[in-house]
């Protein structure tokens, strides 16, 4: 996804699937092409990219009935990406959760299965446990796409007021 933002940078809206391998870190690039058409297929299954056939490299008939696409960030993709560099930023490092904000989200979580296992919950006890999960808080402004990540809500999940 990355590839796709850092083109979009470029004003490069399409990519092929080896202009995706060809993006990668230098550490990656031992992935086979194979892999990251079927990652590509993957995205676009859940509405992260657009595929369209893609007929510009055509030479022989062949090559016409091969399946080939090319790929375009979609804009839910886009707010997916920027949702995750968010949440990124607000724990300081990529990929790894803090020991605190797993800890709380242990908590919570124990405390929800605790008011799930009961008969008839309590409605509030229900909405502070969950409010009380942390949530990633940019410290940007909150912009549309953000706000279309988060499913529309704006403040009160660690989204600035009014936006």
């Amino acid at each position: 996804m990355r590839a796709f933002l850092a083109a979009k940078e470029r004003f490069a809206v399409r990519l092929r699937p080896d202009d995706v391998l060809a993006a990668l870190p230098t550490q990656d690039r031992s992935v086979e092409l194979d892999a990251v058409v079927k990652a590509l297929g993957s995205l676009v299954e859940w509405g992260n990219l657009r595929a369209d056939p893609d007929t510009a490299r055509v030479t022989a008939v062949e090559d016409f009935y091969r399946k080939r696409f090319i790929h375009q960030l979609t804009q839910a993709g886009e707010a997916a990406e920027e949702a995750l560099s968010a949440y990124d930023e607000a724990l300081g490092r990529r990929g790894a959760l803090q020991a605190v904000a797993l800890h709380d989200i242990v908590s919570q979580l124990r405390a929800l299965l605790v008011l799930a296992a009961e008969e008839a919950p309590d409605p509030a006890k229900t909405h502070l446990a969950l409010d009380a999960l942390p949530t990633p808080r940019p410290s940007r402004p909150c912009t549309p796409s953000m706000r279309l990540a988060s499913g529309g809500r704006g403040a009160g999940r660690g989204w600035p007021a009014g936006s």
